[in-house]
C-alpha cells in the first residue's frame, strides 16, 4: 500500500469518499460534517493552508483511506480529520482496517514530529478507538453535540451583552485561556478568527470587567464558546449571552437549527442550554496521542 500526500484533483473524490463513511456512525470523525458540499469546503480550506495537509492510502490505485492533518501551531496540535477508511476493501476487516488506520496516523506523526495528535471520534467509532488505545493515544473525554430546533428555542431577556471591540482584546483572550485552559483553539486565535466576516464575540461587563462572553459562527450556525469568569457564575450571564448569540444566528440565516459541543462532565452548561431548547443528539469521545 501507497501513502502519499493528496493533490488538487483528488479533493472532489476525497470529499465524497469521506462523507459517505462519516454518515455512518460507526466510522464518525466529529471533526466533519457529513454533507458533501462542506465536507469538500473543508478540505479545500486544508488543501490551501501551507500548514495542513491530507493523506491518501491506496492500493493498485484503489483508494483505501483517507486522514487531514488540520496544524495549529499557535498550540502546537494537531486535529486528526479521519482516518476513514474503506471497510469493504478486505475479508479480514477488522484487522485490516485498524492496521490502514495505524498507517495513515503514522504518516501524519512523521510528517509533523513532537506534535499533540487530536482525534474527535463518534462513541460508536468502536474501530478507531481500539487502534488508538493500542498505538497509546490518551482518552481525553466525552462531549456531547446538542441541537436547538427554532421552534423549541426560549430565549433569556436577562443582560446587556455587546459586540467585541479591539480595546477587549487583552480581557477576552486572559478570560478564554482561564475557563478553557488547552484547549483546541487558545484565546490569541479566538482573536484572530473573529476578524473573519462569519464569526463573533458578544460579551457582558460588570464592575467595569469583562465578566463573560461567546464565539460563534453566523454564517455557518455553530457556537464554539461560551465562558464566563467563575465569580460571576449564576447570575444569568451565560443564558443572557447564548440568547443574543442563538437569536442572531437563527434570524440572519434564517435557520431553522443550531448545534454546539459541550464536555458530557459539564452539567451545569448542559441544564443551561437545556433551559433555552437544545436537546442532546450524539455523543462523541476526544483522544490525545
Amino acid at each position: 500500500m501507497d501513502v502519499r500526500k493528496v493533490i488538487s484533483e483528488d479533493i472532489t473524490i476525497l470529499a465524497e469518499f469521506a462523507a459517505s463513511i462519516n454518515k455512518e456512525k460507526e466510522h464518525r470523525i466529529a471533526y466533519l460534517g457529513t454533507d458533501y458540499n462542506s465536507v469538500l469546503e473543508y478540505f479545500i480550506e486544508m488543501q490551501e493552508d501551507e500548514q495542513s495537509n491530507i493523506f491518501v492510502l491506496s492500493e493498485g490505485g484503489k483508494l483505501i483511506g483517507v486522514v487531514g492533518a488540520d496544524c495549529c501551531l499557535d498550540n502546537n496540535s494537531i486535529e486528526m480529520v479521519g482516518p476513514f477508511i474503506d471497510k469493504n476493501f478486505t475479508q479480514d476487516q477488522e484487522s485490516d482496517v485498524k492496521a490502514c488506520m495505524k498507517a495513515l496516523v503514522e504518516t501524519v506523526i512523521t510528517e509533523y514530529p513532537y506534535f499533540r495528535y487530536c482525534f474527535f471520534l463518534g462513541s460508536s467509532n468502536r474501530l478507531a478507538e481500539e487502534c488508538l488505545r493500542d498505538m497509546g493515544a490518551e482518552y481525553r473525554g466525552s462531549d456531547y453535540v446538542m441541537e436547538l430546533l427554532s421552534e423549541d428555542f426560549r430565549p433569556s431577556l436577562n443582560g446587556k451583552p455587546i459586540f467585541y471591540e479591539d480595546s477587549y482584546k487583552e480581557a477576552i483572550i486572559k478570560l478564554h485561556d482561564s475557563v478553557f485552559p488547552g484547549t483546541y483553539y487558545n484565546g490569541c486565535t479566538l482573536i484572530q478568527m473573529s476578524e473573519e466576516e462569519e464569526y463573533r464575540i458578544l460579551l457582558e461587563v460588570k464592575d467595569d470587567k469583562t465578566v463573560g462572553y461567546i464565539f460563534y459562527n453566523v454564517a455557518d450556525p455553530y457556537i464554539e464558546f461560551l465562558g464566563v469568569d467563575k465569580d460571576y457564575r449564576n447570575q444569568g450571564i451565560a443564558s443572557s449571552l447564548l440568547s443574543r448569540a442563538i437569536a442572531e444566528m437563527l434570524h440572519d440565516n434564517a435557520a431553522e437549527d443550531l448545534t454546539l459541543c459541550v464536555s458530557a462532565d459539564n452539567k451545569s452548561a448542559i441544564t443551561l442550554y437545556q433551559k433555552v431548547g437544545f436537546k442532546i443528539n450524539e455523543e462523541n469521545h476526544s483522544y490525545l496521542l
